[in-house]
């Protein structure tokens, strides 16, 4: 589809789409990425194929960043998506906690020349259960005006260091490992 001179692509997805349309888009996006992953999502808990490919990118020198709320909405999900962040920051992704009001946006950058834009979260129900829908943008413009409110977006959050998020209690990780596990 091209809307003037912007080239994208429109991606449904959802019980009635092929298997794993969300997640294959979202995965190869993180596998084709060159120097950088930029994402902010209000809920963070996707599947270990994600997961174990953010790692690989940044071990492989990707700049790669998350902005998620600093309070979430659904409680146990923010806390799941916080079991996750120690392997994330030991690889070398960055996190970062946006400030209030909460934050809804759902975009990832890749390389400051595509992006994805729509309604899918990376969240087990966005990327197998629910009805989603994505925009594929093949445009280096249009991407990196996606960076400019991404940086805007990280210039009103607080960065997670690993050294503090090793210090938490074991309350908090016993809270963060059992809303993880539902």
């Amino acid at each position: 589809l091209s809307i003037g001179d912007v080239r994208m692509r429109l991606i449904d997805s959802g019980p009635s789409s092929p298997p794993g349309l969300a997640t294959e888009t979202f995965f190869n996006s993180v596998i084709l990425a060159r120097q950088q992953i930029l994402i902010v999502t209000p809920y963070f808990v996707p599947n270990h194929d994600i997961l174990r490919a953010l790692r690989f990118a940044a071990h492989r020198g990707v700049d790669v960043r998350l902005i998620l709320p600093q309070k979430n909405n659904h409680h146990c999900t923010g806390l799941a998506s916080r079991a996750l962040y120690e392997d994330l920051l030991t690889a070398g992704v960055r996190i970062f906690h946006r400030e209030p009001p909460f934050i809804h946006a759902k975009t990832m950058i890749i390389d400051s020349s595509a992006a994805l834009v729509g309604t899918a979260n990376l969240d087990i129900r966005s990327l197998e259960l629910n009805y989603e829908t994505m925009v594929l943008i093949d445009d280096e413009e249009a991407a990196n005006k996606l960076k400019q409110l991404f940086l805007e977006d990280i210039a009103a959050s607080t960065e997670v260091t690993l050294e503090e998020w090793l210090l938490r209690t074991a309350i908090q990780k016993l809270g963060e490992n059992l809303c993880s596990l539902m």
